[in-house]
C-alpha cells in the first residue's frame, strides 16, 4: 500500500503537486551532490613522510624564491603518482624539483570508493634572509 500526495502547494506564484515538489528536490539535491561530490566517497589525505627538499642551487646563489602548484594522485596504499605543475612562479625554476619532492610523499593508507584522490599542493621556496638558507616547507 502506497499513499499518493494531490496536495497542491504553491511557491513564488507556481502551483506544484507534493509528488512533484518532492521530485524537485530529489532532482536538485542529486544535482548538487553531482556537481560537488559526495562527500562520503573522500577521505583526507593524511601525509607521513617526505625526504629533504633540494632547493636549486642556481636559483638559492642568486636569491630566487619562488613556488609550484603541484597536481598528483595519492593512491590507496598512500604512494604518489601522476605529477603535474598546474602553476609556478617563476615559471620552469623550481618545478622539476617540486615534483620529485611530491614523488617522495608517503600518505597514510586508506579505503574509499575510489583507488586514487587527486590532490594539488602548493610548495614554496623561500630563503631565510639572516642565515641565507632555506626555509623548508611546512607540510
Amino acid at each position: 500500500m502506497y499513499l499518493r500526495f494531490n496536495t497542491i502547494l504553491k511557491i513564488k506564484d507556481h502551483n506544484f503537486s507534493v509528488s512533484n515538489y518532492l521530485r524537485l528536490v530529489i532532482l536538485v539535491g542529486l544535482s548538487v551532490l553531482t556537481l560537488t561530490g559526495c562527500p562520503a566517497s573522500h577521505q583526507p589525505v593524511i601525509l607521513v613522510s617526505a625526504s629533504h627538499l633540494d632547493y636549486p642551487l642556481d636559483a638559492k646563489s642568486k636569491g630566487v624564491e619562488g613556488w609550484v602548484q603541484v597536481q598528483y594522485d595519492v593512491n590507496a596504499d598512500g604512494t604518489t603518482s601522476n605529477f603535474s605543475v598546474l602553476d609556478s612562479d617563476p615559471p620552469n625554476i623550481f618545478d622539476a624539483v617540486a615534483i620529485q619532492f611530491v614523488e617522495t610523499w608517503k600518505f597514510q593508507p586508506f579505503t574509499i570508493i575510489s583507488d586514487t584522490q587527486t590532490v594539488s599542493s602548493v610548495i614554496r621556496f623561500q630563503i631565510d634572509p639572516d642565515t641565507e638558507e632555506y626555509i623548508p616547507p611546512t607540510l
